[in-house]
Order: C-alpha cells, then structure tokens, then sequence
C-alpha cells in the first residue's frame, strides 16, 4: 500500500458514514439524542431548552463502550460548595471521567468535567430550602459536561452543528459548514448569577481548555454579560485572567 493509500486509509470511515474522519467516529455514534429522551423545558429562566435525560446519557455511554465499570468509568475528584449569592448556596462536583476504546481497547486519558446545582436557598416566604440531592444531582450534571467533550448528546447543544453530508436535499455542498447565525443584542439572554444557565456557564468555563477571552467571546454568541459578571463567572470557575 503506498503512502498516499495508507493516509486515506488512516483518516477513514466513522461507524456508519464511510466519508467522515476517523476522528469523529465516536463523536458520531454520541451525538444523536432520541425523541424520547428530550423533554423541552416549558417554564422558568430555561424555558424554551431542552433537557436530556439522565438515564439515557448513562444507557448511551454503555451502548457505545459497555457497562459502567468495563467499558467506561468516572472518579469523583472534589466535591464542595460555595455561595452563589446572599441567598443561596451551590453544590458542584469535579469528576473525570474515562471511556475505553471500543476497537482498540485502549483507555482514554481523564475528561474532566464539573456539575452543579443549588444546594439551599432562601425563598421568598423567608423559609430555607435544602435540596437534599443536590450533589447527585450535580454529579449527572458533571458525567454529561465530560461526555460533551466528546460528543455525548452534541445535537441538543449545537444544533446548527451540521456537515455536508447533513445539508438539505438540493441544497450545493461546498466543503464547508454552514455559518451559524449570530443572534442579535435583542435575541440574546443576559446571563448573571441569579441566571438558571449560571451553574452550567461556570462548569462549561472550568473544563473546556478554551482561553479566557475565547470564552467571552462563546458566551456572547449567546447571552449579554457585564465585565463584573464575567470576572465572577470566571473566579467561580476557577479560572485566572493573564497579565
């Protein structure tokens, strides 16, 4: 074989679609989320996203590389909470999570992943609410922030995240994705602490590798954010701006 056919070879089919990179095989066989395991959120600051099911993300990661444990496993690495505002107090759990090669049998290095959720708050009626599975439930959220980065339900999360191959019928294919659509100033939700996405802003910016004005720049595709707002998003994340 020479060197032109092995490198075709190397940079091969994904399961399923004999024309995407190797690469993407796995990202492939993880992005796709069934109807049944979407449920739209129909009221409060989420209204309007969707939410996965936690049962099918564990169920979808066995599918792809067997039972927990075997094919795929996590480690919780910290848990710990801090206060979100006067009134409230979040829980969040770090793990990292590792996924076995279903073809070559290898494991992967450690994804990390951060989850979170309110952990007490004060109502308005002046009572003290604590939720008493709040780092269970931080822990599913941070499983799914690891699994993204690797494709885990990708479609939910960017559903413009499309190939060629996925362009409409009679629509020319070009080689290259189709541009996104910024949403203006007006089409855009301003994110503060008191913001439902708030906790999942801040477990995205402590695990991506992205640098800090990249994550600015992520943010504002999507929501509206002050400078104050973005250096606490950034001091709960852990992450430190550079001199």
């Amino acid at each position: 074989m020479n060197k032109d056919m092995q490198t075709n070879k190397n940079q091969g089919a994904a399961a399923g679609d004999p024309a995407a990179p190797v690469n993407m095989r796995l990202y492939e066989r993880l992005r796709c989320v069934p109807s049944e395991a979407k449920k739209p959120i129909e009221d409060g600051r989420l209204k309007g996203s969707t939410n996965i099911n936690t049962m099918w993300r564990l169920k979808h990661l066995t599918e792809v590389f067997g039972p927990c444990g075997f094919g795929w496993r996590y480690e919780i690495v910290n848990k710990y909470t801090q206060a979100a505002s006067d009134t409230e107090v979040s829980a969040f759990v770090d793990v990292n999570l590792y996924v076995k090669d279903p073809e070559s049998g290898e494991w992967s290095a450690a994804i990390p992943g951060t989850g979170g959720n309110v952990y007490t708050r004060v109502e308005r009626s002046g009572k003290l609410f604590v939720n008493d599975e709040a780092f269970k439930m931080a822990l599913s959220d941070a499983i799914s922030v690891a699994g993204k980065a690797i494709g885990l339900g990708a479609d939910v999360y960017f559903e413009e995240d499309r190939s060629k191959y996925d362009l409409p019928q009679g629509t020319a294919a070009s080689g290259t994705a189709p541009q996104r659509r910024q949403r203006t100033p007006a089409e855009r939700r301003p994110l503060t602490p008191q913001s439902g996405y708030w906790l999942q802003s801040v477990a995205i910016a402590s695990s991506t590798t992205d640098d800090i004005p990249a994550i600015r720049r992520r943010i504002e595709k999507i929501y509206t954010i002050s400078d104050q707002d973005f250096d606490l998003l950034m001091e709960q994340a852990g992450r430190k701006k550079t001199a």
